[in-house]
């Protein structure tokens, strides 16, 4: 999450943002946890996964989805990542465009 909010700031300068979708099924963890980490970003609570598992098909956490400016999904990243690096938000970018 941290490294998310790292690509928030640097896709923000782009019109661009992370929006998170949280499994976990404690409301108060995860707004404890947004809190701690700090982050700015939009945070969405799936309890019962349905978004994820039935609307999404996911079938590994975490999972990120590099959407374009008309929508359409332009990379399926299974897996954590250092967001936070500038490799990673060019290639963000470049997914995005």
């Amino acid at each position: 999450m941290v490294g998310l909010q790292v690509l928030h700031r640097g896709l923000q300068a782009a019109a661009g943002s992370v929006v998170a979708i949280s499994v976990d099924e404690d409301l108060n963890l995860v707004r404890e946890f947004v809190l701690q980490v700090g982050v700015t970003f939009p945070v969405l609570l799936d309890d019962g996964r349905a978004l994820a598992s039935r609307g999404v098909g996911l079938q590994s956490y975490p999972t990120s989805f590099v959407l374009r400016a008309d929508g359409r999904i332009g990379e399926v990243v299974v897996g954590a990542r250092a967001w936070e690096s500038p490799a990673e938000l060019q290639r963000v970018l470049s997914a995005a465009a």
